[in-house]
């Protein structure tokens, strides 16, 4: 189990490494990357578009399942499918 201390500390690694990288979309996988890195208060979850604030600004974000579960859960791996889907639409012109 990762530590609250820890989880901390990767997130702003994260936060960052995002700065620098400046993609204009990411894509979040798991619960806990998506906890950390995404405010609670806005209801931070699978599917939606989220606004991911960082140093540099602030890039929608899309959250969705952790690899490990949709190789479990067959029914995570179309909803997985359909939030992609929606990311790639997002990012059309």
């Amino acid at each position: 189990m990762v530590e609250a201390s820890d989880l901390a500390a990767a997130a702003e690694r994260m936060r960052t490494h995002v700065a620098l990288a400046q993609p204009r979309r990411l894509l979040l996988l798991g619960d806990r990357t998506i906890r950390a890195l995404l405010p609670t208060g806005n209801g931070a979850a699978v599917g939606g578009l989220h606004d991911f604030n960082h140093d540099g600004g602030i890039v929608p974000a899309i959250a969705t399942f952790h690899p490990r579960l949709l190789l479990t859960q067959l029914a995570a791996k179309a909803e997985c499918w359909r939030i992609l889907q929606s990311l790639i639409e997002e990012a059309r012109p």
